[in-house]
């Protein structure tokens, strides 16, 4: 309710019936108004010290205040040029919180700090520790046409591959930049052999887009393989705008921003499916009995083949 509202409701009232009743009524209403005042410009106010050692600088860190002066982004660029972001708050004397940032989980995100000096230490060590990490995931961006996520980052420990139009690779990478839970989605009758093959005999002296590209001869697929050809480049775009979901009949959901896959194994079936919509479909057509081990089977929506889904993202 706003401050005419809450005269009007004074002058009107009444309750209001004597001079110093009246009196005693508006002044109430401008001590509440003062204190959402104080309140508003104590949200904004922090201590000199904090804006001191945000001054000082500390070489390739860049800090940018936000809606108000409790507000900080911490930039920092790394060995490689790469820029990392963080988002801390103000939250009092000595006391710093991480709100998000661009760079996988680690503990030291969830801690408070005493001042900027000792956050901006532990963000350094972070960063340093995860340059395999970055590397792997930066090499593969920009060698292989990435599905899934619609728009990586570095936060993103995992990327969806295409291998071809109804095969996808799913691998994540771990914060040592290693391969893990490295699988296949779609018709991959192809290919399944080669990736099996390919994981036995894993090349630990080469780095992961060269391990991937060795195991499906993607010289001899350039269409998966950027920079064998330029002009595949924009095709990462247009796959995933034309990639829409068989039972949504969406590209993206507001809930969940991966985009439909091949799950289907028939091999004439070109239908995709978000896995959730997929997992949700099947549960449903099983009476809404939620599946034991999170593994659902059933019929594929669209050409009625044997399917099956599971809860994990």
């Amino acid at each position: 309710m706003n401050k005419a509202q809450c005269l009007r409701n004074v002058l009107e009232s009444k309750e209001f019936n004597t001079l110093p009743i009246f009196l005693k009524g508006v002044a109430s209403l401008i001590d509440g108004d003062e204190s959402i005042k104080l309140e508003s410009i104590s949200s904004y106010l922090v201590d000199s010290q904090f804006l001191s050692e945000l001054k000082d600088p500390i070489h390739g860190v860049d800090f940018a205040f936000g809606d108000s002066l409790r507000d900080v982004k911490c930039t920092l660029k790394d060995e490689e040029s790469r820029l990392h972001e963080l988002y801390i708050t103000y939250e009092g004397v000595k006391k710093l919180k991480i709100t998000s940032g661009d760079i996988p989980y680690a503990p030291f995100l969830d801690q408070c700090f005493s001042n900027v000096e000792e956050l901006v230490g532990a963000f350094f060590r972070h960063v340093r520790s995860l340059q395999s990490y970055f590397y792997e995931l930066e090499n593969i961006d920009n060698n292989c046409v990435i599905l899934d996520p619609i728009k990586p980052t570095f936060k993103d420990n995992f990327r969806n591959i295409r291998i071809d139009d109804k095969t996808w690779l799913y691998v994540e990478v771990t914060l040592d930049g290693y391969p893990s839970n490295m699988h296949l989605i779609g018709q991959s009758e192809v290919w399944q052999g080669k990736l099996q093959n390919g994981i036995l005999n894993w090349d630990h002296d080469k780095n992961i887009v060269e391990n991937i590209t060795s195991i499906f001869d993607l010289n001899d697929h350039s269409i998966s393989y950027k920079s064998l050809s330029e002009a595949i480049k924009p095709c990462d775009a247009e796959v995933k705008d034309d990639i829409i979901c068989g039972i949504c009949f969406c590209s993206e959901l507001p809930d969940n921003l991966s985009v439909p896959q091949p799950l289907c194994q028939n091999l004439n079936c070109d239908v995709h499916f978000h896995k959730s919509c997929l997992f949700q479909w099947l549960v449903a057509c099983e009476g809404g009995r939620p599946p034991s081990f999170g593994i659902i089977n059933g019929s594929c929506p669209t050409c009625l083949q044997p399917i099956s889904c599971s809860n994990n993202n």
